[in-house]
C-alpha cells in the first residue's frame, strides 16, 4: 500500500487507499481510524500533545527519570516557557505495582498530566499503562504514552489501555521507513488538545 501511494505523482492521495491504510493501523492499535493521525515520529506526536494541551503556570506534569530525550526535552522546554512544574519518579525494575506506587506518590490536586513510556527505552520494563490510565481518569488527569518501543512489539488495544494520547514511530518495531509515525488521540480529547505550531 505504501508503494502504491509512492507511485501516485500528485499532491493529494487516493482517499480510498488512505482510509484502507488508516483502517489497518486502527486495527493494529485497537482504536477508531478517525483517532489516528500520520506524523513523522514519536517525538513529533509528543510535541503536538504537549503544545496542544492547555497547561500553564503551576500545573504539574509527572514523568520518569528514564525518558528518551525526545520526551524529556519537550517537558523541560514547556516548563521553561509556561511555568509548569515537572515531577519525576525513578522507575523500578522490581514490579509494575512498585512503579504505580511511585507515580501515585507524586500526584497532587495540581497534577494535570502524566507522560510516560509504555516500555522503558533504558531497561525494557513494561509500565502498567492500563492501571496508570485508571489512576489518571479517577483524578481527572490527562495521560500521554510514549509508545515508541511497543507498537509492533506485542499486541495491545489503545481503547483497552485507556490513555488519552499515544505516539509511536513506524521505523522501530513496525519495521517501516523513517518519517512514518502515528499519533492516537482519544475521541473525547479532540476538543482539549488543540494542535498548533510554537
Amino acid at each position: 500500500k505504501m508503494d502504491e501511494l509512492e507511485l501516485v505523482s500528485e499532491t493529494g492521495h487516493n482517499d480510498v487507499l488512505w482510509k484502507e491504510i488508516k483502517t489497518d493501523v486502527a486495527g493494529l492499535l485497537g482504536c477508531d481510524l478517525e483517532e489516528v493521525a500520520f506524523i513523522r515520529n514519536t517525538t513529533e506526536g509528543i510535541n503536538i500533545v504537549a503544545n496542544g494541551l492547555p497547561l500553564g503556570k503551576g500545573d504539574e506534569i509527572i514523568t520518569t527519570t528514564h525518558e528518551h530525550v525526545g520526551n524529556s526535552l519537550t517537558w523541560l522546554e514547556l516548563m521553561k516557557r509556561s511555568g509548569c512544574v515537572l515531577k519525576m519518579f525513578e522507575p523500578s525494575t522490581a514490579s509494575a505495582a512498585e512503579n504505580l506506587s511511585r507515580l501515585q506518590a507524586l500526584v497532587t490536586r495540581k497534577t494535570r498530566l502524566i507522560a510516560v513510556p509504555h516500555v522503558m527505552t533504558t531497561t525494557g520494563m513494561v509500565l502498567p499503562v492500563k492501571e496508570i490510565s485508571a489512576l489518571a481518569r479517577a483524578g481527572k488527569i490527562w495521560f500521554l504514552v510514549d509508545g515508541a518501543q511497543t507498537a509492533g512489539m506485542f499486541p495491545f488495544s489503545l481503547h483497552d489501555l485507556g490513555c488519552d494520547a499515544y505516539a509511536t514511530s513506524g521505523h522501530k518495531w513496525l519495521l517501516g521507513p523513517k518519517e512514518t509515525g502515528l499519533l492516537y488521540v482519544r475521541r473525547e480529547m479532540w476538543d482539549v488538545i488543540q494542535s498548533k505550531y510554537v
